[in-house]
């Protein structure tokens, strides 16, 4: 019975021996880990290659380690770009060919009166004729500088009267009127020119002392020569003009007879108009001209002292300007 238990512990007694020569001695080195249990050394092959790996077994990761690859909804480099319909922000241009938002572009813009007039090209940068933006506008465009005409044609009313001896006559009716104005710009918007001026009473009405003595057939009227100035304000193209005429009183017959004259006197001569521009260089407007003036009756069967004859004439012109 000793024997057979002690033959019976002795298994045991050898496998505890066994585990305990396997676990390191205090103090040495941890031992490395063992393999797994599937695992095999690859053996090599009969031609001198290596065994292929299971197919069960993880490649070694790559070194350096690779970055992944976008997902293919990613952004692409350079900005995100908006959602169809996606309006662009308060203040912001909208792109070419998308809508203009309610307000765009706000009220007054561009401003008004830009570019200013005259306003120059600038060099290397030529704009269409016309652009609201900068290019400027062609010398002289609608500009009051260089040579100078007007031309007027209208309708009026002309008085002269005198007296003599206690006597006074006077002759008055309506009747046409025209000028033609030729000068040219001394500053702009400042003319300066040489005229001729007609003012005439159709088939006046003749008054000796106040009394009318009837409706004479012929005409009755002043024609003058002489310098003027005009000056245009603007942007209203608006001018005021005056004239020194020489100026003669004639009185023609129904068949245009001249029966009777005045000596060269002085004529006064103002004006005001108004003006539009219908191209470049012409404008078209009204004017009403005022006319004083006085001069010495031509009779040369008095030996005494002639009498004047003192104008009055007021007319409504129609104007049109090249300058």
């Amino acid at each position: 019975m000793t024997r057979f238990s002690a033959l019976w512990l002795l298994p045991l007694l050898l496998a505890s021996t066994t585990v305990s020569a396997q676990q390191p001695a205090p103090g040495a080195p941890p031992l490395p880990p063992a393999p797994p249990p599937n695992a095999a050394p690859p053996q090599p092959q009969p031609d001198g290659t290596q065994a292929a790996p299971p197919p069960d077994a993880q490649p070694p990761p790559a070194y350096p380690p690779q970055a992944a690859p976008p997902p293919a909804a990613y952004p692409p480099p350079g900005g995100y770009p908006p959602p169809a319909g996606y309006p662009p922000p308060a203040g912001y241009p909208p792109a070419q060919g998308y809508p203009p938002p309610a307000g765009y572009p706000p009220p007054g813009y561009p401003p008004s009166g830009y570019p200013p007039p005259g306003y120059p090209a600038q060099p290397g940068y030529p704009a269409p004729y016309g652009s609201p933006y900068g290019g400027g506008r062609p010398p002289g465009y609608e500009t009051h500088d260089g040579g100078y005409l007007r031309l007027q044609l209208g309708g009026g009313y002309t008085s002269m009267k005198a007296s003599s001896g206690g006597d006074t006559a006077e002759i008055s009716g309506g009747g046409g009127a025209f000028g033609i104005s030729l000068g040219f710009a001394l500053a702009p918007n400042f003319i300066i020119y040489g005229a001729i001026m007609d003012s005439v009473a159709s088939n006046p009405d003749i008054k000796i002392n106040g009394v009318s003595g009837g409706s004479g057939s012929g005409s009755a009227g002043v024609v003058g020569l002489g310098p003027g100035a005009a000056l245009y304000f603007e942007p209203s193209n608006t001018f005021l003009s005056a004239t020194l005429l020489f100026s003669q009183l004639v009185v023609n017959d129904s068949s245009g007879n001249k029966i009777g004259q005045s000596d060269w006197g002085a004529t006064f001569e103002l004006e005001a108009g108004k003006e539009w521009w219908v191209s470049d260089n012409w404008g078209i407007g009204g004017s009403a001209q005022l006319m004083l003036g006085a001069m010495k009756d031509k009779d040369t069967l008095d030996t005494g002292d002639p009498p004047t004859w003192n104008l009055v004439a007021f007319s409504i012109l129609f104007c049109a300007t090249y300058n």
